[in-house]
């Protein structure tokens, strides 16, 4: 996970290490770079990144940056906008769902159902 607020990335780390059917392969970091280089050595499945990182490059570039590096890895981005731009941004840049902050514990599969972005 890339957040660079503290408290919600504590937040998902205890919602989403609470679930025994998910592995949190590192802990949260706020850097975009730092999230890429954990991406190439821990190989995950799936990757949850806020867009707006306060960093050099935004959550946006650092999912073309990972996809075009790690296609097989699939970045869910979060975001506090309700802004149908970043929706087409996202995907362009590879992502496979753009999720509102406020919802991603809400929204989040619960037992049974998948746990793979298609």
């Amino acid at each position: 996970m890339c957040e660079d607020h503290s408290v919600l990335s504590d937040a998902m780390e205890m919602l989403f290490g609470a679930d025994p059917e998910l592995e949190l392969l590192a802990p949260a970091v706020a850097d975009p770079m730092e999230a890429i280089e954990l991406v190439r050595a821990k190989q995950p499945e799936v990757v949850l990144m806020d867009i707006d990182l306060g960093a050099d490059i935004d959550g946006i570039e650092t999912a073309r940056r990972i996809n075009l590096r790690y296609p097989q890895t699939h970045i869910v981005l979060m975001t506090a906008m309700q802004d149908e731009d970043l929706l087409v941004k996202a995907v362009e840049a590879g992502a496979c769902g753009l999720v509102a902050q406020d919802a991603a514990g809400r929204d989040r599969p619960r037992g049974g159902q998948s746990r793979r972005a298609r």
